[in-house]
Formats: structure tokens, C-alpha cells, sequence
């Protein structure tokens, strides 16, 4: 099961990235110092023990990042960002808490 998910995650992102280069996006001056920082990093990562709990706490922090990043790029009147803002904290909150 897993290595069939590796396959299938490794032939979706070779797809999206070939239609990414062909519109011209991709700039190797961007890229290569994320690529060679992956490798050490990605090793020492791997060598970190961390527990369940903890790998879902960093999760849901992680999520609820880019949710608020997302979120933060539509344009809202200050009530509703109000709204949102809350209904994400007490759900992160309450997430943590619970796990």
C-alpha cells in the first residue's frame, strides 16, 4: 500500500511539474537552494523521534497556517474576518486539546 501511494504521489507531481515548466513558471534561480537544503534537512528530520500527538499538533498548526494564509488573500468586510478568525482559533484550540 504505501509504495504504490509513493509511485502514484511521485507520477502526479512529475505531471504537474512538466505542466508547470512547459507555461514557463519554473526558474532554476529559485529552485536549486531549496533543493540542496532538502537533502541535509530532510535527513535530520528523518532522525528526529517525535510521538503521535505531537506529529498532529504540528500538523494541525501547519494546516491552520495555510488556511489562514489562504483565507487572508480574499477581501472582507472586518465583522466577518472577525468571525473567521474566531471559528478558526477555538477549532484549532479545541483540536489540540482534545489530541
Amino acid at each position: 500500500m504505501k509504495s504504490s501511494a509513493l509511485i502514484l504521489n511521485v507520477f502526479v507531481s512529475l505531471v504537474a511539474f512538466v505542466q508547470y515548466y512547459r507555461a514557463g513558471h519554473f526558474r532554476w534561480s529559485l529552485f536549486w537552494p531549496f533543493a540542496i537544503a532538502s537533502i541535509p534537512l530532510s535527513y535530520i528530520g528523518a532522525t528526529l523521534p517525535i510521538t503521535d500527538s505531537l506529529y498532529k499538533k504540528l500538523l494541525a498548526v501547519v494546516i491552520g497556517g495555510f488556511i489562514g494564509a489562504y483565507q487572508g488573500g480574499f477581501r472582507f468586510n472586518l465583522q466577518t474576518l472577525r468571525y473567521i478568525l474566531a471559528s478558526v482559533l477555538l477549532n484549532a484550540v479545541a483540536k489540540l486539546y482534545l489530541t
